[in-house]
């Protein structure tokens, strides 16, 4: 059984009932609290999110406005260590910390470090914005902290514990819902205000990965970036990897282009798979940097890219975060909820009757069809090779 399934399970089997057993303890305290919690008072604010890079640089503009208010307040932002250094290059936060799931003693061990450590600190707000994680609920009221702000759900074990419910809808973008969790602190956030800030990776720090990993390549050659892999939480959002084959053999038929590969240490054997796949002359023009980028790196190369091709997943928001063009395929997935509007990125998505299906709380990702993800079979190759040709067009004019 995979690490995320496991941990899927725990949060289930054991995170709902404790959730539970907390939530009417805590509801019969409350009767007899008295006066009002302020959210607005905060002298130290606790941030947790465990999954989705995507979400975090979502994020991060509407954490860059918490800190412009709370100036004197200590930020604390609480995840694996898997996210950390995007959260790090963000330069935001006072302290980053994080609970390893390397296997599940650390993880109890890490869980309960953080909880005293955070019962020790007299925490003020707490900011959980997972969607429907009960570890993360749990931290948020274990966290002794008086104002507990959480994305609403019409369940006790989330309601009990949450004290300032923010109504996360689906059918709006994800920032909407972000806007609403600053408007609790009393920060209100402007449109404008809400675009992301690109993350400068130094010159030097640029050169240093060219001399690494890009070495064979010539200045004129224009680097696609392909990220076949949608990340461990629902990899029903992957593209078929035949389908990935047909645009990578097409592309390198073009003399300047060379192809990059990427994804982490957990993909790299199936983006081998893929790459085994193709043609002995396109893989010449192939490199394969899968689990060997740390996040710093793998913005630069992107930063360095003519175009990156990807799922719905992190690699996209990180093409968006630099203005590097992309084209992103969705399915299961909705561009609605955590796309963008902009001509420097071709989404295709076909809306199908029953996308999306990730976002849903009691429903498996694919359940609907089996798993044979008809909306994203449907996208073929010579869409992806479209919206390419009109990117390429697009840039020399």
């Amino acid at each position: 059984m995979r690490k995320i399934e496991i941990l899927k399970k725990i949060d289930h089997y054991v995170g709902l009932p404790l959730c539970v057993g907390l939530g009417v303890i805590n509801k019969i305290f409350s009767l007899f609290r008295k006066g009002k919690v302020n959210p607005e008072e905060a002298g130290k604010i606790l941030i947790l999110k465990w999954f989705g890079l995507g979400s975090i640089i979502i994020f991060s503009p509407f954490l860059k406005k918490i800190k412009e208010k709370y100036k004197k307040s200590k930020i604390i932002f609480l995840t694996f260590p898997s996210r950390k250094g995007i959260v790090e290059l963000f330069g935001i936060c006072d302290e980053i910390r994080t609970i390893s799931t390397r296997n599940i003693f650390v993880f109890v061990k890490d869980t309960f470090r953080e909880l005293l450590r955070l019962s020790m600190e007299k925490i003020d707000v707490c900011i959980d914005l997972e969607f429907f994680s009960k570890f993360s609920t749990l931290i948020a009221f274990l966290s002794g902290a008086k104002a507990r702000i959480g994305l609403y759900l019409p369940f006790f074990w989330r309601n009990s514990l949450i004290n300032f419910p923010v109504y996360f809808n689906p059918s709006k973008h994800i920032k909407r819902t972000y806007k609403m969790v600053c408007g609790v602190l009393g920060i209100n956030v402007k449109s404008e205000e809400m675009e992301y800030e690109k993350i400068k990776i130094p010159q030097g720090e640029k050169d240093k990965f060219k001399k690494k990993y890009l070495k064979e390549f010539l200045p004129s050659h224009k680097l696609v970036v392909i990220n076949p892999n949608a990340g461990e939480l629902a990899e029903c959002r992957r593209w078929p990897k035949e389908y990935f084959v047909e645009v990578v053999e097409w592309l390198c038929k073009k003399e300047e282009v060379r192809v990059i590969f990427i994804g982490t240490k957990e993909e790299s054997s199936y983006v081998k798979e893929i790459i085994d796949l193709l043609s002995e002359s396109t893989r010449r023009k192939v490199l394969d940097v899968s689990g060997k980028l740390n996040i710093k790196e793998l913005i630069a190369l992107i930063d360095l890219s003519f175009l990156v091709i990807t799922n719905d997943s992190g690699p996209f928001h990180l093409a968006c975060l630099e203005n590097t063009a992309s084209v992103s395929i969705w399915g299961p997935g909705d561009p609605q909820l955590f796309g963008v509007d902009s001509s420097l990125h071709k989404i295709l998505y076909l809306n199908y009757d029953c996308s999306p299906c990730i976002y849903l709380y009691q429903t498996k990702p694919a359940l609907f069809c089996k798993g044979e993800i008809p909306c994203l079979r449907e996208i073929k190759p010579s869409w992806v090779i479209e919206a390419v040709e009109e990117l390429w067009n697009e840039k020399k004019n």
